[in-house]
């Protein structure tokens, strides 16, 4: 059976973290968790830019790595 369409999507980990904080940033618990949980997966310029997308979105989240 052929497929009709093949999507490719690539996504880095960084884009993948703000999709995932942005869906969920309405419960803070929650967001702080996932959020110290994808720190792990970041290197350090990543894991600044993470930090200040969400000060952007009005978000405060404490980095226990700072």
């Amino acid at each position: 059976m052929k497929s009709t369409a093949k999507i490719k999507s690539t996504m880095t980990m960084l884009e993948y973290c703000k999709l995932l904080l942005n869906k969920i940033s309405f419960n803070d618990e929650l967001l702080k968790k996932e959020y110290q949980k994808g720190l792990k997966y970041l290197n350090p310029k990543d894991q600044e830019e993470l930090k200040q997308w969400l000060l952007l979105k009005g978000k405060m989240v404490d980095n226990k790595n700072d």
